[in-house]
């Protein structure tokens, strides 16, 4: 039987309602090799959970205060070094990803793409395989 190591992953946005959808998404069972160690909607929360999770991706969810969102960049890679981090958005795309790219963010992705490309975003980035049907 082959061992599937999980990928750990962060949930930061300012919405609440987006940390949850996100979280859940990547709870669901398709998801297996992807582990949520935290969700969170507040600047320093982010920040205390990783340096004490570690993980090796963050989700930043910029709609609603995203230059809060983008300031948390800098001291999350001073954090934690080899995170990766997906910004995600909608409103403003063009701006938003310019903006996540400019200061560090290592994927964009549109929250309307989220179910087709997170995880493979997500996998890409950690070297994995967050795949459907883990066993």
């Amino acid at each position: 039987m082959q061992t599937v190591s999980c990928i750990s992953v962060l949930v930061v946005a300012h919405h609440p309602a987006f940390v949850q959808m996100v979280s859940r998404f990547l709870d669901e069972p398709r998801a297996c090799t992807v582990a949520v160690v935290g969700a969170v909607f507040r600047p320093d929360d982010a920040l205390a959970l990783a340096a004490v999770r570690r993980p090796q991706v963050i989700v930043l969810g910029l709609d609603g205060n995203a230059p809060e969102a983008l300031a948390l960049i800098a001291p999350l890679r001073v954090i934690v070094p080899d995170v990766k981090i997906i910004a995600i958005a909608q409103l403003g795309l063009v701006e938003y990803q310019q903006a996540a790219l400019s200061v560090g963010t290592d994927r964009f992705l549109s929250v309307d793409t989220l179910h087709r490309d997170l995880l493979p975003a997500i996998a890409a980035l950690a070297g994995g395989s967050a795949r459907d049907g883990c066993s």
